[in-house]
């Protein structure tokens, strides 16, 4: 793929899109529009689209199987208790498998892929890639890169791992998210200014926790420092399942039709006779089958899709050792869990954290009491029971402090 233009898309509705065009061998041109639809100038090209990061959830998850294939396919059903939407409306991406077998995952909402093609195909776009623009951000062996632009920060952690968050509340989520990193802490943020302006506290924060922070300003649209730094192999391409593209090389095989469909009859024949001879073994497998799914129904009567009895069995037993081992939720669920509801609330912060014996309890400040209704709706959206343990008015903000656990189903 040769000097594919960039598209990305704003994380605020009141924002342009930016589109990057190779003009020559080495010079570049970045035009803004209102819309998707109105990229006339990528019109018949190959393009790289960036999408907001706040819009794509990435996660990583290890699946107790051999079988990769098994494990692609039981993704959605491993993450649903950690989603608020149905998976059947949500559309799942996978990276490379990681060294402790972690598979990285993003997921965003089919309705918004289904928009971006549907606007692709008005143009006569050719879309390579759908990559989550925080997975274009440069990538440091041991350093994290972060970009401040507006009211929106990108966060990239890992070549497949990253989040989007807004500035007013970085501070304190970074601060959580290097609390909580089981993995080794960076040694370097690279911090990329597009405006300037830095969130209150940040550089506290890196000095406390002993992080070095090298500030670049960015005087140019942040385009095309994404568009310098993108890696395919090192990005989750979100143009996968139904929605990977149809190959561009399909058309060089048109002369080799009638070959190519008289090897196909061949081979079809062949099945065929196969598929006689072991019908026996089918009939068997699906005698067992069938005993495999009637054992797990009532085993668990209360789950209705059965899919695969023998991954859907091993994941419930694993749930159950580990809520025998740890009575409860752990930090890292619940933390996450809340992180994803308030983020939604405009101008909450959170003050204070305390976890013991699988409950969080948050001390948040609010804008007024109306705010805190939302927030209790959000959260337990998220699979949680919680219970407001305090709320006190002090001038215009809102003090409260909220007891958080995970359903114990």
């Amino acid at each position: 793929m040769s000097n594919p233009v960039f598209i990305r898309i704003p994380s605020e509705t009141d924002q342009s899109v930016s589109c990057l065009v190779n003009t020559d061998e080495h010079g570049t041109q970045v035009s803004r529009v209102n819309q998707l639809d109105d990229c006339v100038v990528a019109k018949g090209h190959n393009v790289i689209l960036l999408v907001p990061g706040n819009m794509v959830t990435l996660t990583s998850i290890a699946i107790p199987t051999r079988s990769h294939q098994r494990a692609l396919k039981a993704i959605p059903y491993a993450l649903e208790d950690q989603l608020a939407s149905d998976v059947e409306t949500l559309h799942f991406a996978h990276g490379d498998k990681s060294q402790d077998d972690a598979i990285p995952v993003a997921i965003i909402d089919q309705q918004r892929m289904q928009d971006w093609l549907r606007a692709s195909d008005k143009l006569d776009i050719k879309l390579d890639a759908i990559i989550p623009d925080v997975l274009s951000l440069p990538l440091h062996e041991q350093g994290w890169s972060i970009l401040i632009q507006g009211d929106i920060a990108l966060v990239r952690t890992g070549p497949q791992s990253g989040f989007s968050f807004d500035c007013e509340n970085l501070t304190q989520m970074l601060n959580l998210v290097l609390v909580e990193t089981s993995g080794p802490k960076p040694e370097l943020i690279y911090l990329y200014l597009a405006d300037n302006l830095i969130p209150i506290g940040l550089l506290e924060l890196f000095s406390e926790k002993e992080i070095e922070c090298k500030q670049i300003h960015i005087n140019e649209n942040p385009i095309k420092l994404l568009q310098q730094s993108y890696r395919s192999n090192q990005s989750i391409n979100l143009l996968q399942g139904d929605y990977r593209p149809q190959s561009r090389y399909l058309s060089l095989l048109k002369p080799w039709r009638t070959p190519l469909i008289l090897v196909a009859i061949a081979i079809l024949v062949e099945v065929l006779l196969m598929s006689v001879q072991n019908n026996s073994l089918n009939t068997q497998l699906s005698a067992l089958q069938v005993q495999q799914t009637a054992l797990f129904r009532a085993t668990f009567p209360e789950i209705k899709r059965v899919q695969d009895p023998v991954l859907q069995m091993q994941q419930k037993l694993s749930q159950i050792r580990r809520t025998l081992g740890s009575r409860g939720h752990t930090f890292a669920d619940l933390l996450a869990s809340s992180v994803k509801a308030l983020a939604s609330s405009k101008g909450t912060q959170v003050t204070g954290i305390k976890f013991q014996k699988g409950t969080l309890e948050l001390e948040l400040t609010l804008k007024s009491l109306s705010h805190l209704d939302p927030v209790k709706e959000q959260l337990s959206k998220q699979n949680l029971n919680v219970d407001v343990l305090s709320a006190n008015a002090s001038g215009e903000r809102v003090s409260a402090r909220l007891r958080i656990r995970g359903n114990a189903s």
